[in-house]
């Protein structure tokens, strides 16, 4: 029954705030990545990456270093301004691996194109599985996008 209770508080909770008080450090990690996409400051996720870090950006591109990962996140969601908010999260310990599924305010156009919108409706946009190694930062990282967010496939 105690099991039962725990599942719909954090079933019924936001999942960012949900999860944290017995995080471990990938999910930790993961937390602070959509904080900071939160905020608007995304000149600084690149700084949550290992200086020898590899990430499988959702445009299928391979980018290895921090330096070229920060610059990719200044560009991207510097052009996009996403209102993200994080649905789940699942983490493996052993590991230190973080799954966690993204959602991003859309809005679908009378063609069917999809937008980000403040005002539209919350949409799994991504799943990011993250690896973190021992000094807490990501050293391999890849987003999956949903199949109705690949708007952001353009060059």
């Amino acid at each position: 029954m105690k099991w039962l209770i725990v599942a719909l508080i954090l079933a019924l909770s936001p999942a960012s705030s949900a999860f944290a008080a017995d995080a471990g450090p990938a999910c930790e990690v993961a937390a602070q990545y959509v904080q900071i996409i939160q905020q608007g400051k995304y000149q600084e996720v690149g700084n949550l990456f290992a200086g020898d870090a590899v990430f499988y950006n959702p445009q299928g591109r391979i980018l290895r270093g921090r330096a070229p990962i920060k610059a990719f996140y200044s560009a991207f969601l510097g052009a996009s301004t996403p209102t993200v908010r994080a649905a789940r999260f699942t983490e493996d310990r052993t590991h230190r691996v973080c799954v966690m599924e993204l959602e991003t305010r859309m809005h679908q156009d009378d063609k069917g194109r999809w937008s980000n919108s403040a005002d539209g409706n919350y949409t799994l946009s991504a799943i990011d599985r993250m690896m973190v190694n021992a000094d807490g930062k990501i050293a391999h990282m890849i987003v999956y996008l949903a199949p109705a967010t690949r708007w952001q496939d353009r060059p």
